[in-house]
């Protein structure tokens, strides 16, 4: 079955119903299929570069792709000059849909080798915050089984419309036939989003739900004029107990979920925000997971291991055609049987021969202290740092002197008590983050070029 189908049929039935609100404009699902029926930029059997930001023409030209048998490859707009090049030598393309960028590429010409295509439906690459972007291989057949696990985790009702930032769940939405509003931010500054903006459209289209990054939520928890929500998803990177209260607080009739999950593999698991608050204990509580995943663990120490998980909707990394795929994240399933997440492989600091655990650091480091914006836990030759950036105005830079930043320097050591960390730095300076989430530590550009005292991270 081609993936297409799925949408073609929620336009059928449902002609009238808005498919999209963008800005000012609005598509119905019946519109939205004709375009894509009327798409002549790619053919049968093409290869098709799309870089286009989230929006009406992305769907309309993915859906074209798709509808007519040809795989497209999906490159997030951000992406650098240099990077796309390298992206589009892998992706050896036949047509080419996006910007400027795009374009100048297919006018200088990228060489590239043949390739078959197989059985490809859609192809994306990975953030590359753990090292090099992946390609991310989907058929048809996964992305069937991916919408399925999709509307079984998360159900939709007659009548929503959901507030989205996230690509795929935009795809899921049409093919449930609920309504998608794109907000006016900039998806590669989530964090830097005006939220009575926000709000004002989110009221204006009535939405019921949200889908998105956890620093839109914070952005809309902390002004009055916010918009109602009867359900709330997240995820992305870990959410703090500090941010699941303040989220309750601003919306305590709302359904609070935050999912687990990758590029590759969509959903994993979830949780509601009030039993993870009430589970409490160490780690990040991911939740149970999912109909249809298998998961077990390659242990790394006694307690923790990395997961691993399997199932009909789980994507294949180029080269990799094992049928357990690694999620990159540690951590340990506790007495109820949720996962709980320590850390990521790549951030794993060994010291002494005994693994340190970078999220459970990062956690116990943060407690519940607004002072606190992100944590990072880093080796460096041999030894663990901890870099805070705090959130308070009052914190000088690299001034131990100064009293107020000497307070939160000893209430983070006095939470790290039982944790084998040398050092502990706090700066105002951001903390570097994923492109696409801006919520996920990015372990090797702070590597790169933070400085701690006086020397470059290892």
């Amino acid at each position: 079955m081609n993936a297409a189908a799925l949408f073609r049929d929620a336009a059928r039935a449902h002609p009238e119903r808005i498919a999209f609100y963008e800005g000012r404009n609005a598509v119905t699902f019946g519109a939205l299929w004709e375009r894509v029926t009327r798409f002549d930029r790619a053919g049968e059997n093409d290869r098709a570069l799309i870089m286009l930001p989230m929006s009406v023409d992305l769907y309309v030209a993915l859906l074209a792709v798709l509808d007519r048998g040809g795989v497209a490859v999906f490159i997030d707009p951000w992406v650098g000059l240099r990077s796309l090049i390298r992206l589009v030598r892998l992706a050896r393309p036949t047509a080419w849909i996006g910007s400027w960028k795009v374009q100048l590429l297919r006018l200088f010409g990228v060489r590239w080798q043949s390739h078959r295509f197989g059985t490809d439906a859609l192809i994306t690459y990975t953030t590359g915050s753990s090292g090099t972007p992946k390609a991310v291989h989907r058929t048809h057949a996964i992305l069937i089984a991916q919408h399925q696990r999709l509307a079984e985790a998360f159900p939709a009702k007659e009548g929503d419309v959901d507030l989205c930032t996230f690509p795929i769940f935009a795809l899921n939405n049409l093919a449930l036939g609920v309504t998608t509003v794109i907000p006016p931010i900039d998806l590669r500054r989530v964090d830097a989003a005006d939220p009575h903006e926000v709000a004002r459209v989110a009221r204006e289209r009535g939405v019921t739900t949200a889908t998105a990054s956890p620093p839109l939520f914070d952005a809309l928890a902390r002004i009055d004029d916010r918009p109602r929500f009867r359900r709330i998803l997240t995820g992305g990177a870990p959410v703090s107990d500090a941010q699941l209260r303040a989220w309750i607080a601003a919306w305590p009739d709302a359904e609070i979920v935050v999912a687990y999950g990758s590029s590759e593999a969509e959903p994993v698991a979830h949780i509601d925000a009030r039993e993870r608050l009430a589970a409490g204990g160490r780690g990040y509580l991911a939740g149970r997971i999912v109909n249809g995943v298998r998961a077990k663990l390659d242990m790394i120490d006694d307690m923790v291991g990395e997961l691993l998980v399997a199932g009909d909707h789980v994507a294949h990394v180029a080269g990799d055609e094992n049928e357990w795929h690694r999620m990159g994240d540690t951590g340990w399933f506790d007495d109820e049987g949720r996962f709980r997440i320590a850390g990521r492989v790549h951030s794993t600091i060994w010291r002494d021969g005994v693994a340190v655990h970078a999220q459970l650091v990062e956690q116990a480091a943060r407690g519940d202290d607004p002072r606190i914006r992100r944590v990072a836990a880093l080796g460096n030759g041999g030894r663990v740092v901890v870099v805070v950036e705090s959130s308070s105005d009052q914190v000088v830079e690299n001034s131990l002197e100064d009293s107020s930043t000497r307070r939160l320097e000893d209430s983070i050591r006095a939470r790290l008590r039982d944790y084998p960390v040398d050092d502990v730095i706090v700066t105002n300076e951001p903390l570097p983050v994923d492109p696409r989430h801006n919520s996920k530590i990015d372990y090797a550009e702070l590597r790169r070029r933070f400085e701690v005292r006086g020397s470059r991270f290892e």
